[in-house]
C-alpha cells in the first residue's frame, strides 16, 4: 500500500513535471515567437535607420566636398584670369616659377600661343607640346568661350600625374584669339588633401563634368579615373541646392553604389559622393541576423540584449557625432564668414599679401578702406539681433555687387567690414569708397512695412605705401581715418594719410 501510494506519488509528480515542462516550453516558445515578431519589427525600423543614417552621413560628406571643390575651382579661376594680364610682363618665366611656388596643388601654369606652341612654362627645359590637350583646342574653335575646365588626363611632361586644367583664353588688339593661359592642378594633391580633412572609410568623391567626363576622384583606383560615366541625371532647373539620390554601376570598380549627386551650376559640373550598395545590405543583413539570435534569447538575457542595443546605438550616435564634429571643424577653417557669405579676415590677409606682392614687383597703386556700420548696437537694442544681423548680410550683399572684379571685399569683425582696391589711385579710392557709402544710405532693410531700419556706414580708406611690404600700416591709417568720420559725424568717408 505504501509502495503503491509512493508510485501514484511518483506518478504524479512527473505528471506534474511533464506537465510544467509543456507549460514552460509553450510560454518559451511563445515568448520567442512573440520577441521574434517584435524583433522583426524592430529590425525593420533599424533598417530604415541605417539607411537613413547612411543618407545623412553621405549628404554631410557631400556638402564639405562641394565647398572645398567650388573654393579650390574659384582660386585656379581667379589664377588663371590673373596670368593674362600678365601676358607682357618681363620675365615671366620666373614669375610663373614663383606662383607655382605659392601652392604646390598646381602642376603647371603655361602660356600658349595661338598656334599652340607653349611659350612659357613653370617647368625647366623644353616646353611640352600641348597643341593635341582640350584645354586647347576647345577654346580655339570655340571663340565664345571664357573658361574651359578639362576633363582628368595623365601628364606628358610629369611622370605620368593625374592632372585637369582651368584655361582662360588670350585676345590679341583686334580681339581675336591669341593663344591660352592654363592653370594644371594635381589631382593626387587634391585627393591627399581630401583624405585628411574626410573621414572616407568606404566612401568615394568625384567631380564630373556634364557629359560624364571625370574632373577628380577619390580615392584614385588602380585602372585609374580617366572614365565616362554613363548615365548621368538630368541638370537642374531650381539650382544647385537639390541633391539627388540614386544607384549607379560604377564604371571605376564595377560596383553598384549608391549615389548622391549636386550640381555646381557656376561651373557646370556635378560633385558626386557614393559609398558602395554591398556594404549598405551587408549591415542590415548583419543587423537581422543579431536580432533573429537575440530573439531566443531576449527575456533570459534581457540585460545583455539592452546592452548590446544601447551599444549599436551609441556606436551609431558616436560615428554621427564625429562627422558633424569634423562638419564643424571643416566650416571654422573655411574662407568664408557664416553669415554674410563675404571672405574671412584671414583669407582677405593672405590676397593682401598677394596684391602687396604684385605691386612691388609690377607697380602700380592699392587702396585699403575699412567700412563700418554707423549705430549699429543701436540698431541692434532697437530692433533685435535678428534685425541686426540682416543688416549686416544686405550691407555685404550690395559691397559684394558693387565693387569691381579687380576688387576684393571681406568681413573683417563684427559690423566692420575691409575693401581692397588694388590699380587704384588715391583719387579713385575715394570716389569708389562715396559711392559705396550712397549705394548703402539708399538700403532698405524693413523690420516691418511701416518701420524701415536706417542703415548708414562710415569710411576711412589709405593707400599702400610702395615701401610697405604689409597691409599693418595702411590697415592703421584707415582706422584713424575711420575714427575721423565717426567721429566728424557719421555716414561720410575720410582719407587716412
Amino acid at each position: 500500500m505504501n509502495t503503491m501510494n509512493s508510485i501514484s506519488s511518483l506518478d504524479k509528480r512527473k505528471t506534474y513535471g511533464i506537465s510544467a515542462y509543456v507549460y514552460v516550453t509553450a510560454i518559451t516558445l511563445l515568448a520567442c515567437v512573440s520577441s521574434g515578431i517584435l524583433l522583426w519589427q524592430k529590425n525593420t525600423a533599424e533598417a530604415e535607420d541605417i539607411r537613413n543614417t547612411a543618407v545623412k552621413i553621405t549628404e554631410a560628406k557631400l556638402s564639405v566636398f562641394q565647398a572645398y571643390v567650388k573654393k579650390s575651382l574659384e582660386k585656379y579661376d581667379y589664377i588663371a584670369k590673373d596670368l593674362r594680364n600678365r601676358k607682357h610682363t618681363g620675365n615671366i618665366d620666373n614669375e610663373l616659377k614663383r606662383l607655382h611656388a605659392l601652392d604646390p596643388k598646381i602642376m603647371d601654369m603655361l602660356y600658349m600661343n595661338r598656334d599652340g606652341v607653349t611659350v612659357n612654362w613653370t617647368g625647366e627645359g623644353a616646353a611640352p607640346k600641348a597643341a593635341d590637350r582640350e584645354f586647347y583646342t576647345e577654346l580655339r574653335d570655340n571663340p565664345s568661350m571664357t573658361r574651359y575646365i578639362s576633363a582628368v588626363k595623365r601628364s606628358r611632361a610629369r611622370d605620368g600625374k593625374w592632372f585637369f586644367s582651368i584655361s582662360r583664353p588670350l585676345e590679341d588688339q583686334f580681339g581675336s584669339f591669341d593663344g591660352v593661359t592654363v592653370v594644371l592642378v594635381t589631382v593626387e594633391s587634391l585627393n591627399g588633401d581630401l583624405e585628411k580633412q574626410l573621414v572616407l572609410g568606404d566612401y568615394s568623391l568625384a567631380i564630373l563634368k556634364e557629359n560624364g567626363k571625370t574632373l577628380m576622384r577619390v580615392p584614385i583606383p588602380a585602372a585609374g579615373i580617366d572614365q565616362t560615366v554613363r548615365k548621368m541625371p538630368a541638370k537642374p532647373a531650381s539650382g544647385s541646392d537639390m541633391i539627388f539620390h540614386s544607384e549607379a554601376l560604377s564604371p571605376y570598380d564595377n560596383k553598384v553604389r549608391l549615389v548622391a549627386w549636386q550640381y555646381l551650376p557656376e561651373y557646370q559640373l556635378w560633385a558626386v559622393v557614393t559609398k558602395p550598395k554591398d556594404n549598405v545590405e551587408k549591415a542590415l543583413r548583419s543587423n537581422l541576423s543579431n536580432n533573429l539570435i537575440l530573439s531566443f534569447f531576449v527575456y533570459a538575457f534581457l540585460g545583455l540584449a539592452a546592452a548590446l542595443v544601447v551599444m549599436h546605438l551609441k556606436r551609431t550616435r558616436k560615428e554621427f557625432n564625429a562627422l558633424e564634429r569634423e562638419k564643424s571643424e571643416l566650416t571654422v577653417q573655411a574662407q568664408t564668414d557664416a553669415l554674410t557669405g563675404l571672405y574671412n579676415r584671414r583669407f582677405f590677409y593672405k590676397c593682401a599679401e598677394l596684391e602687396i606682392s604684385r605691386m612691388q614687383r609690377y607697380g602700380g597703386s592699392i587702396a585699403i578702406a575699412l567700412i563700418d556700420v554707423d549705430n549699429f548696437k543701436r540698431i541692434n537694442d532697437e530692433f533685435g539681433h535678428q534685425i541686426g544681423d540682416s543688416v549686416l548680410a544686405a550691407l555685404a550683399a550690395c559691397l559684394d555687387q558693387g565693387k569691381r572684379q579687380t576688387d576684393f571685399v571681406a568681413r573683417y569683425g563684427g559690423e566692420e567690414f575691409v575693401m581692397l582696391f588694388s590699380h587704384t589711385s588715391c583719387q579713385q579710392a575715394g570716389k569708389y569708397a562715396e559711392l559705396i557709402r550712397q549705394r548703402v544710405e539708399q538700403l532698405h532693410i524693413e523690420k516691418t512695412e511701416e518701420c524701415p531700419v536706417p542703415v548708414t556706414i562710415s569710411i576711412g580708406f589709405s593707400m599702400i605705401l610702395s615701401n610697405e611690404n604689409t597691409i599693418e600700416s595702411a590697415l592703421h591709417r584707415a582706422d584713424v581715418a575711420l575714427y575721423k568720420s565717426k567721429t566728424g559725424g557719421k555716414n561720410r568717408v575720410s582719407l587716412g594719410k
